[in-house]
Order: C-alpha cells, then structure tokens, then sequence
C-alpha cells in the first residue's frame, strides 16, 4: 500500500472542505446545525487506508534515507580548484578566472553542500548550493544562491545510463533582460573522482550554446 503525495494533498483538500461544510452548518440556521463533519469525504479518497498504517509509515521512512545515489554524490567530498571559462558572446573566446570550491554531506548523507569562491566579471562572487537525490521522484535536485542575485534556483534531472553524466532542467530570471523564468540546462559531467565539469547552457532561443563552464580538479 503506497500512500502518495497526491493522495496526502486530495486529503488536505477534503479536510478543508468538510471542516468548512461543518463551520458553515454551526454558523446557519439549517437544520442539523452543528453536528459533527462527514467522515465519508475521507473515506471516498483514502479508501481503507490509514494514516496510522505501520506499512505506510515503513515507506515513508525509507524513502527518508540516502542510498546508492547519494553515495556517488558523496565522492565528491572535499575541497576543489576551479576555472570557470565564461562567454556572453558564442562568437568570441571565453573569458577565464580561477576559485576554490568545497563540498561536504549535510543532513545525515541526503544533499552534498557546495560553498564557492571564484571572481567572475572582475568582481568576487560566493555560491551556496544543494545537491541531492529524491527517492520519491527519482531525480536529481540541484538548489542554488550566490551573492550576485537574491534569487534561489532550483533545477531537477536525472543521470545518463554510463553513470557519468547528470542533465537538469530548471529556471532563472535575467535582470538585464527582463526574462523571468526562462528554462537554462545545468549539465554535470564526471570525468573522474578528482575530475568534473558543470555546464550552463542556454536553450531557449536559436541553437543551444554554453554560457560557462566550471573545470572542478580535486585538491591534492
């Protein structure tokens, strides 16, 4: 027995609406005022399930806990040089500064934390990002805050059957443009334990092309 998101959020739902139905009988003057909420709304939708099931809860413990996913993540541990090659212009060589990056698991082993320092534009720029793996969906999940901006982004993807390779999707906005919420593509891509890459690649307008690139070389 699987007791879904979907399934908790058309239970909310119905909570609402019988609890409402309820307020509204003890507020009126219609017969049966104050009688206790139908029960049969949740019935309708859970069915036989129980929210005090011990198998719902099973699952729902398991799908808590990091697993083989989070482990590949976890490799990555440690402190790291960067070059970032930067191009706003496809047509003309990318521009390259270099930084240092850190990660480190937080929250028991469920998201790799990313702390970076790297100049970019001729100015100092700071990164805080999460990387994890969501049993649930079976995705990839990327969130991400610099000091440049106040906005956090949030992306999603899953990992190429060679093992090597992670795509996400997600959106950003461009203050300078005034977009707001236009799809970018994230790519990792993992060349070694003491090697990867992470890619931004516009999509959205002509044919793809990478705005930049980060090179990760682990520190030694």
């Amino acid at each position: 027995m699987k007791l879904n998101r979907s399934l908790l959020a058309h239970a909310v739902i119905a909570s609402i609406a019988v609890t409402g139905l309820a307020i509204a009988n003890q507020d009126g003057d219609h017969e049966g005022a104050g009688a206790p909420a139908d029960v049969g709304a949740f019935k309708m939708i859970l069915g036989d399930k129980k929210m005090d099931d011990p198998n719902a809860m099973a699952e729902w413990m398991a799908l808590g806990q990091p697993g083989e996913p989070h482990k590949f993540l976890a490799k990555f541990n440690g402190e790291w040089k960067t070059t970032m090659r930067m191009s706003m212009d496809p047509s003309q060589p990318p521009t390259e500064s270099f930084g240092r990056a850190w990660f480190e698991p937080v929250l028991g082993g469920r998201f790799m934390q990313q702390k970076l320092a790297i100049p970019m534009m001729g100015m100092p720029y700071e990164g805080l990002g999460f990387l994890g793996f969501d049993n649930t969906t079976r995705m990839f999940t990327q969130s991400w805050m610099n000091s440049m901006s106040t906005d956090v982004l949030m992306s999603k993807g899953s990992i190429n059957r060679e093992g090597n390779q992670i795509t996400m999707f997600g959106e950003m906005n461009e203050p300078g443009t005034g977009e707001v919420g236009k799809v970018v593509k994230f790519l990792y891509r993992f060349d070694s334990d003491d090697k990867f890459m992470f890619e931004v690649w516009e999509v959205m307008y002509g044919d793809p092309w990478k705005v930049f690139e980060i090179e990760y070389n682990r520190k030694k």
